[in-house]
């Protein structure tokens, strides 16, 4: 089914307020600034949104539609084996390997980084309004990644928790502030950063340095050094 000329409009303010709110603070953002963005009239994002906060609300629901498609299916993968009681150290290695593979995937994907950038913005926004946002995170990332970990390396919940939250982020934040890195590592690999092919090539590197270190931290705590 086509969308309408009115959804169409809808999308592309909260795609516009996505962006302005992603790499500016939610007080210096105005509505005028999000309908330039968006290419209509101040008088569009009232009749849809009636505020700026309603608005920033919708942006985040649009978000966690995208947190439900990336993790749903892992989690209830993990439900059904412990439901069936095979959820062993090894199969909760697999999970770990798939959450980090889909954080990785949402990460290096362009298409993201609104979404992502709006999201590690979320101190900015007024009390309240990110709540949504940050218990997404936590019921469908932090928490089940930590609940892996415990049944994987037999550690306490509170440690789990930070674990998962430091692997989340070492993942997440990598192509924010690691630009600088990338173009270095593309140097090392004698290729060029106006090269599409040299970029590509150097992120999926990126990203594979990146899987091999936190399952190496992930590993260290169940074979811990003496």
């Amino acid at each position: 089914m086509k969308s309408t000329k009115g959804e169409k409009t809808r999308i592309r303010i909260i795609g516009a307020a996505k962006k302005l709110f992603g790499t500016k603070t939610y007080d210096y953002v105005t509505t005028r600034m999000i309908a330039q963005e968006a290419h209509c009239s101040q008088s569009a994002i009232s009749f849809y949104f009636v505020t700026k906060e309603n608005l920033c609300a919708a942006v985040i629901q649009d978000i966690l539609k995208y947190h439900e498609l990336y993790y749903t299916p892992i989690a209830n993968s993990v439900e059904e084996c412990v439901t069936q009681g095979t959820l062993t150290p090894e199969t909760c290695f697999g999970y770990l390997q798939q959450y980090l593979h889909t954080q990785l995937e949402i990460a290096f994907d362009p298409h993201n980084r609104y979404a992502i950038s709006f999201s590690l913005n979320g101190q900015s926004l007024p009390d309240g309004l990110a709540d949504p946002l940050n218990e997404s995170i936590l019921e469908n990332v932090i928490y089940p990644m930590a609940r892996l970990l415990t049944e994987y390396a037999d550690i306490s919940m509170s440690k789990a928790i930070v674990f998962s939250q430091t692997l989340g982020n070492c993942i997440i934040c990598y192509p924010f502030v690691g630009p600088n890195v990338q173009q270095e590592l593309i140097k090392l690999n004698g290729g060029s950063g106006d090269d599409k092919a040299d970029v590509q090539l150097t992120s999926r590197q990126a990203q594979q340095y990146l899987m091999d270190f936190c399952l190496q931290m992930i590993r260290s705590l169940r074979h811990p050094t003496e």
